[in-house]
């Protein structure tokens, strides 16, 4: 029989886990799609929208607040940083005038 104090760090430190690596699977899954998006013919560019947004459509229906919570914290997150990053890219790769 496990200690219940035991038990108790442990279940937190599960919880820390699931959701740090959802945030970390919601980085990933942003810059993927905000990579994809900016890089790719229409097609890839409909199929990465579509995949992410199904992604999402699936952690909505089965996924719990938290982990949601923390998904969405990561797709945001990196769709933001990555999508304005890419954006101040290509304004510095044209050249001025």
């Amino acid at each position: 029989m496990m200690n219940p104090v035991l038990a108790t760090v442990l279940e937190v430190l599960g919880i820390l886990m699931r959701f740090v690596g959802l945030i970390v699977l919601g980085l990933g899954t942003g810059w993927m799609a905000a990579d994809a998006y900016r890089k790719g013919v229409w097609q890839l560019q409909i199929a990465a929208v579509l995949g992410f947004f199904a992604l999402v459509a699936v952690f909505v229906r089965f996924a719990t607040a938290g982990a949601l919570g923390a998904f969405a914290l990561g797709s945001g997150i990196g769709v933001l940083v990555w999508g304005l990053r890419a954006r101040g890219e290509t304004q510095e790769d044209t050249p001025q005038g």
